[in-house]
């Protein structure tokens, strides 16, 4: 029912040596062939946050190309800041897939999650 706009994934993911990570990969129909994935320890600050989307492998889409506008970069920052937050003040939170998170000129929607509890 979204309005498809260029998909991304935001997660949280448990390590057994460093803790709760947030992550952000490229999404859609190339995620498994390219593989691209940034991860970060909690707590992320906002630089951590603009780095991640920055090291992807699919950030000049995010800038716009082929006459397409650029997407909202500061809302998928403070999608993966907010991801950190949580993961701070609920500590039974093991696992959360925020897939598709469709980005837009203006805003950024998650339209699937998947949460696991410890």
């Amino acid at each position: 029912m979204a309005n498809t706009g260029i998909e991304e994934v935001a997660g949280l993911v448990h390590d057994r040596t460093f803790g709760p990570l947030v992550m952000f990969r490229l999404g859609g129909i190339f995620v498994e062939v390219l593989n691209d994935m940034a991860f970060r320890v909690v707590p992320l600050r906002p630089r951590d946050a603009r780095a991640m989307i920055r090291e992807a492998r699919d950030f000049p889409t995010l800038q716009g190309f082929r006459g397409a506008p650029p997407v909202d970069l500061g809302a998928l920052e403070d999608i993966l800041l907010k991801l950190s937050s949580l993961v701070e003040q609920r500590s039974k939170l093991h696992e959360i897939d925020l897939n598709p998170v469709f980005t837009y000129p203006a805003g950024a929607l998650a339209v699937g999650a998947r949460i696991l509890l410890a």
